[in-house]
């Protein structure tokens, strides 16, 4: 939780993380598997799930919206745990609520589709196509797109 340091019982953002993984299973297209390995550069690999850290929930108070709040915090996450990675994960992944300006956040701040069509996603959640548009659209961040300094 951030809060102000002038004001420390103003709450500017929360956030959860846990750990979790991007799981290349059979309810998988290939085309989508081929993307995202050769979007990571993991293609040699023969891992079929790949260690992330999940956004649970993410935040910003409505005073402070549009502010660039929720970006700092996004870019805070992303260096802690680019630079301090205790949990060996090599993604951070979301359940984006399906709404056009969260979902523009998270594009935004560097974030792709697992799968872009919302019906193969259904498929792959095990979410029969019925009960579409999904709630939420599993989204993705490769850790190593940041650079680090090594000095």
């Amino acid at each position: 939780m951030f809060v102000l340091k002038k004001s420390p019982n103003t709450i500017v953002s929360a956030f959860s993380l846990s750990n979790d993984s991007i799981r290349l299973t059979n309810r998988i297209t290939d085309e989508y598997k081929e993307l995202f390995l050769d979007d990571t550069d993991l293609r040699d690999k023969t891992l079929k799930r790949f260690p992330a850290v999940l956004i649970g929930r993410l935040g910003t108070n409505k005073e402070f919206a549009r502010r660039g709040y929720g970006t700092a915090i996004m870019d805070f996450i992303k260096v802690l745990f680019r630079t301090n990675n205790r949990t060996g994960c090599r993604f951070i992944i979301v359940d984006a609520l399906n709404r056009t300006e969260t979902l523009h956040y998270y594009k935004k701040n560097g974030f792709r589709y697992l799968i872009d069509d919302e019906q193969l996603e259904a498929k792959y959640m095990g979410i029969g196509v019925n009960r579409l548009p999904l709630n939420t659209r599993l989204m993705y961040f490769d850790l190593l797109k940041i650079k680090v300094n090594e000095d």
